[in-house]
């Protein structure tokens, strides 16, 4: 099947773990943040400046409200409120009812298909923002799932 290809494919690929690790960290970085950006402008172009008052699940105001107050209490000055969600909060924006048939549907046409993305992106990133070991199949993944991500918000904007 894959003799086109150059031969069968290899069980095991080998990558220097810190060039690895460096370049899953800094591809879901970039990919999280232009991520909630898009979600950011818009909710806001749909529901205006308070939108996570109106929209975002209560326990995950929370959440992101006991992650500044962290930062604050351990110096570090805080961030904007947004900027302490993560692929799970991003996933439950957009799977709130109203927020995915008035915000999200049209750009994500299947909603199974952005949740299992997010799902899978979700899993690579919280192993690599704690400093566990990243494999060759975590970048394989984010490469795929960030692939998909890019294409459904650049078509969006």
């Amino acid at each position: 099947m894959f003799g086109g290809l150059g031969g069968a494919v290899p069980r095991r690929i080998e990558a220097d773990p810190d060039a690895l690790e460096s370049a899953v960290h800094q591809r879901a970085r970039r990919l999280e943040l232009k991520l909630r950006r898009f979600i950011e402008k818009k909710m806001i172009a749909a529901r205006g400046r308070n939108w996570s008052k109106q929209r975002v699940p209560g326990k995950t105001v929370t959440g992101w409200r006991a992650r500044r107050q962290t930062d604050i209490d351990n110096g570090r000055t805080p961030s904007r409120l947004f900027d302490y969600a993560g692929f799970e909060d991003y996933r439950a924006i957009i799977e709130q009812k109203d927020n995915w048939a008035e915000v999200f549907e049209p750009f994500f046409k299947v909603k199974t298909s952005i949740l299992e993305t997010l799902r899978r992106l979700s899993m690579i990133r919280n192993p690599d923002a704690h400093y566990r070991i990243v494999t060759i199949e975590d970048f394989l993944d984010l490469h795929t799932e960030g692939r998909r991500l890019d294409a459904w918000m650049d078509a969006a904007s």
